[in-house]
Order: C-alpha cells, then sequence, then structure tokens
C-alpha cells in the first residue's frame, strides 16, 4: 500500500484514504474500505503527467473535502519542486468524482 501522509473522508458507505505514493509516474494513491479494515486500490488519483507543473513535482499530505457549492472533491496538499524544499507551495486539484484523476 502507497498512502503515506494521507487523509480519510466518508462517502455514503466508503471510507477514501488518500495518501503519497511513490512509485514510478504516481502522486496520490486512493483507497477504498467500508471497514478501515480491508482496502480497495482505487486509482492513482494524482500523476506527474497530470499536468506540467507535477512533471518533477513532490507532493506531500495530501487531504480531500467536498465542495458541495461546485459538487467537486478537492484535494489540498504541499507541493514541492521534486529537487528540494525550496519551493514549499500549497496545491490544489480537483475532480467530479472521489476516486477519478
Amino acid at each position: 500500500m502507497q498512502a503515506h501522509g494521507g487523509g480519510i473522508i466518508k462517502v455514503g458507505t466508503y471510507y477514501y484514504w488518500f495518501g503519497e505514493n511513490r512509485n514510478g509516474d504516481n502522486l496520490v494513491a486512493c483507497y477504498r474500505s467500508t471497514d478501515l479494515k480491508t482496502l480497495e486500490f482505487r486509482n492513482n488519483v494524482l500523476k506527474h503527467s497530470s499536468a506540467a507543473e507535477l512533471a518533477t513535482a513532490n507532493i506531500e499530505r495530501p487531504k480531500v473535502i467536498y465542495n458541495a457549492s461546485t459538487g467537486q472533491f478537492v484535494m489540498w496538499m504541499h507541493k514541492e519542486n521534486g529537487t528540494d524544499y525550496s519551493e514549499a507551495r500549497a496545491a490544489v486539484a480537483y475532480s467530479s468524482t472521489i476516486d477519478g484523476d
């Protein structure tokens, strides 16, 4: 399981766990569970290839919330340049589905 520094949100009967994925092109992985014991991998929801500014980025501590006024799931995270900690920025991504790209 690759979900370091993660956060959990409950949607319907499922808990969704988002966390840092350090394998290859993947930045943030999503898992879901009904009991928080058995986890099912859903998707690598954020990748280096998701946007040009993520090509060399490190993403840390992703947290997801639901914005009822827009109907979007919003991910807040810490973004670094992939080389050192000199960039230190907050970043935001969004999707209309909880486990979508």
